[in-house]
């Protein structure tokens, strides 16, 4: 969920219009994308958001986490999911390199 990998190594479901990902090398996207993740999980207001659309955050007990939700992921609710994070926190992954893909008008 949320994958923030090399562009050009993207997964992107059929018919998913957005998604958020790294302009550079895997290795960095990776690390920024944990340490926006870092701050978003403590962020009540990010679990709220998520949770609209049916998606918990799990917090392990080392403090790692992950996504989970009880429904097939598909292109058009992956991108519903993608959009309403970047528009709410696109201020945080701006900080640290991450862009929204928006595949009607990127090539």
């Amino acid at each position: 969920m949320l994958h923030a990998i090399n562009q050009s190594q993207a997964r992107v479901y059929p018919d998913q219009r957005y998604f958020i990902t790294y302009e550079g090398a895997e290795e960095d996207a990776v690390a920024n994308w944990r340490k926006c993740l870092d701050i978003l999980v403590e962020d009540l207001t990010f679990h709220e958001l998520l949770d609209r659309f049916g998606v918990k955050v799990i917090v392990d007990k080392d403090m790692s986490f992950y996504f989970e939700h009880n429904f097939p992921m598909d292109g058009i609710r992956y991108s519903r999911i993608s959009k309403a994070v970047w528009d709410k926190y696109h201020h945080i992954f701006e900080d640290y390199g991450l862009i929204l893909i928006d595949n009607d008008t990127d090539d």
